[in-house]
Parts: structure tokens; sequence; C-alpha cells
């Protein structure tokens, strides 16, 4: 079945007929990205099916996309990552088999990575989606889009896969990511500035003594609470340069739907180019987010936060007096 097909299909049948699995396996803030595939489906297409197939540790996020019916989740067998070890054959089998049980009539693998296209054509679809790399992948699929660059935004590259499977969609000329709060937790409280200062990768990573000197700013004005992973608090806890109190709990960030519901609690949010960040954004937040040259073009928030960014080249050189300016300017516009 075609794009325009399901289109008149839908229009034809109100909708009840469509059914559409969207399958992102990378990082937390790429499961955030693919959110505003959810969402613009799910606009067009009020009563149809959509599911979503990912990751294990990003199951909270895809769990908060608009308008989504089930989240299967597994550990794919043929990758590893640091929040996730490979999982076993038998339980991606165990899961697939369950997806196929249902025939899609749309997927769109969201992820650029060609085992995870392999992986995500096993279900059952009328029509597979995706990005390609490799020449060979363009085969798997029956509408390839090619992978997006360095200088393409993300939620842009999203809406190409929409594109392509629904080339009668009147184009979106503004997507953004959009994450639904945590059921009781729209907002509560709006009483902590959410501090994330971490990083993997060093040149994405804002000094931290620079982090200590804002904080030291905010403090006299605003409640703090420091987030990142477990090992990261641990440390930080060791260090003793920021009283306890401020730091959050191991148990309210060691998984990923306690994070999201602590951010959705937040006043303000402050963080690097991570995933923190996209899903505060997300889950439309106030916030700055903090950049290297290299990844902001692509990955700038592009939630339904009103989130705004600054630029160090390299990411060390952005002033405090900068960033404390840019902070205040969005609290003041705090409702």
């Amino acid at each position: 079945m075609s794009g325009s097909g399901c289109i008149g299909t839908l229009r034809n049948e109100v909708g009840t007929s469509m059914k559409i699995l969207i399958v992102n396996f990378d990082n937390l803030g790429d499961v955030v990205f693919s959110s505003c595939i959810a969402d613009t489906l799910s606009h067009y297409f009020p009563s149809a099916q959509i599911d979503v197939l990912c990751s294990s540790y990003a199951k909270d996020i895809a769990a908060c996309y608009p308008g989504i019916d089930t989240v299967y989740d597994l550990a794919p067998p043929w990758r590893a990552s640091l929040q996730q070890k490979k999982g076993s054959l038998s339980e991606y089998l165990r899961i697939l088999n369950l997806l196929r049980q249902t025939r899609y009539d749309v997927m769109l693998c969201a992820s650029i990575h060609w085992k995870d296209v392999l992986g995500a054509r096993m279900v059952r679809a009328e029509q597979y989606v995706g990005f390609f790399k490799r020449p060979f992948v363009r085969k798997l699929l029956t509408s390839s889009c090619p992978v997006p660059d360095d200088t393409e935004p993300i939620v842009q590259a999203m809406q190409r896969l929409v594109s392509a499977a629904f080339p009668d969609f009147p184009e979106n000329l503004e997507p953004r990511y959009r994450l639904i709060p945590p059921e009781g937790n729209k907002g509560k409280g709006l009483s902590s500035i959410v501090l994330h200062p971490f990083s993997g990768d060093v040149r994405k990573t804002w000094p931290l003594e620079n982090w200590l000197e804002l904080a030291e700013q905010l403090r006299e004005r605003y409640r703090l609470c420091w987030i990142g992973s477990p090992v990261d608090l641990a440390n930080f806890r060791k260090s003793g340069v920021v009283s306890p109190s401020e730091i959050a709990s191991a148990g309210k960030v060691t998984e990923v739907g306690g994070t999201l519901k602590l951010l959705s609690g937040a006043k303000f949010f402050i963080g690097h180019d991570s995933g923190p960040t996209h899903m505060a954004c997300g889950l439309g937040k106030r916030g700055l987010a903090l950049y290297p040259p290299h990844t902001v073009r692509k990955y700038y928030p592009q939630g339904v936060g009103a989130f705004q960014h600054l630029v160090g080249n390299p990411i060390g050189l952005l002033k405090v007096d900068e960033v404390l300016a840019t902070v205040m300017d969005g609290l003041c516009d705090s409702p």
C-alpha cells in the first residue's frame, strides 16, 4: 500500500484501520527526537493505532509520546551502550513474535544504524520507511531517506521520514518534539532550577567550576537540584562542593521515568546537549542549553519548551556572567 493510499484509507474510514509502528533503538535524546513523528501522525490520524519499539532503557520516554497505544521494548542483541548491555536473541525473537501478530500499514525506523534497520525490517508491514547510509539498506526499505548530516536540524530529518511515508501531508514548517508529562506530574510544584552539568563528551562539557559559580549566584533566590547518572552524583556528593540537600537522590534519577517526573516539576532547566536537556524541552519546560559549535546546528533544542541556547568555541569560553544573564532572562519570562 502506498503512502497516498494509506492517507486515502484513513480519511475514508475515519482512521480506524491505520496501524503505524515507530522504531528507535538509539539513545535517550534520539528517542525524544522521534516523538515529533508521533506528534505529527497522531494529529493527522487521531484514530490510528500508533505503537513504538525502542530500547528498554528508553521505554519511559516512548511512553510519553503523543497519541501512542503500546510501547514494546527490548535490549537489541546486536548493540551495546553505556546504558544497556547487549540483549539476548531469545528476547528479541519473543518481542518480534508479539509484533508480528499485527500487520502494520507503515513501519518508520528513526534509527540510522543499518543493524537497527535490519532488526526493524523483521516486523510485518505494508510499507517500510527509514534512513540509509549503506546502499544495501535501501533494498530493505519501501521508502528510504539519506541519513541526516551535521547541518540538518534533527526534527526536520524525522519529518522527512513522515513525508516519505505520506507524501500528501502538508509541509510542517516548524516541527517540534513533544512529550506528554507523566501522569500526576504535569508541572506540579515548579519549585527548583534543575542543573545537569555532566556529559560523556568533554567537548560538550562546560567546566564544573563555572557551574559552581553559576549555582552560587542562583541559590540566593532559587532552590537548586543537581541531576546526573548515579555514578556522577555519587562522585559529586563525595566531592563536597555542594550541599547534599541539593543533589537529587539516586532513587529519583536512577530510572529514566524518575528523571521525567523530576523534570516535569522543574521551574527551569540548565544543561548541555544531552538527553535530560531534550527531555526537559520536550516536556515544555523553560531552560537554557550550552553547546559547542560541532553539535548545535543539528541538535539545538527543538522541542515545545521555551529553551534558549548559547554556543562557545570551545564551550569553556562561555562566561558565567553571560550564562547567568540568559538564565535570569528566561526566569523573568516564566509565568
